[in-house]
């Protein structure tokens, strides 16, 4: 129901086909449900109709299992786990092993449910390793924060914590200290295309900034900025 209400199904609003199609589409990106159908029934006793949802829900957990080879990292296997409700948590956890001979990932990420605004609480944390060779990095990461996904407008709000530190094995192994910092980011993106599925035109920009500050007994402060823009023309 909050799904639905924040997609623009409200009580005495105008029957309009693409905002069925807007909120199906929200409801079945949420990830909670196998299928999703929005519709109303016409009929002429009433003049408001009703929207009728039929959901088909997701299993509460899903585990996926990945084998594979490449000719940069050579063999891979990876091992992804999806819990749709944490047991006295209620939140959505996905955690994720990747292993390559090159490329080491651990990562797990968890979200609440959204709010009546639709935000949403966010924590992330991940554990990584490069090995390519000439320089192994191992680093980790912690980010919690806020979350708001719309139909056009998406942003978030969260702190970030990062560690890494880096061996380099030539001409022998020289270990060097590990560097940590900490920012606090804000992303902010915006989509105008024709069709939220399979568009054939219009645009999107999603911009980031941050500002944070090296840890450590010589502290730098410093700022980042990410900016990113997708256009979309039909060819005919």
């Amino acid at each position: 129901e909050r799904l639905a209400r924040l997609s623009g199904l409200t009580p005495g609003t105008e029957y309009d086909l693409e905002r069925l199609q807007a909120a199906q589409q929200r409801m079945a990106a949420s990830g909670y449900f196998d299928a999703v159908f929005v519709y109303v029934e016409p009929t002429e006793q009433a003049p408001m109709l009703p929207v009728k949802v039929q959901l088909r829900e997701a299993r509460r957990q899903k585990l996926v299992l990945g084998v594979g080879a490449s000719t940069d990292s050579g063999a891979r296997v990876s091992i992804e786990h999806l819990h749709n409700r944490v047991p006295g948590l209620g939140w959505r956890a996905r955690s994720e092993l990747r292993l390559d001979q090159k490329d080491q990932i651990a990562r797990t990420d968890w979200r609440s449910p959204v709010d009546d605004k639709g935000w949403q609480w966010l924590t992330e944390a991940q554990l990584s390793r490069l090995d390519d060779g000439l320089t192994r990095t191992s680093s980790q990461r912690l980010r919690w924060g806020q979350g708001q996904a719309g139909e056009t407008l998406d942003r978030s709000v969260y702190l970030q914590y990062d560690r890494a530190r880096v061996v380099q094995y030539l001409p022998f192994p020289l270990p060097e200290a590990a560097e940590s910092s900490i920012t606090a980011n804000y992303a902010w993106s915006r989509r105008r295309f024709d069709d939220p599925v399979s568009p054939q035109q219009g645009h999107g920009l999603a911009v980031e900034l941050g500002a944070g500050t090296t840890l450590g007994t010589d502290r730098q402060p410093f700022a980042r900025t990410q900016a990113r823009w997708l256009g979309l023309w039909p060819l005919d």
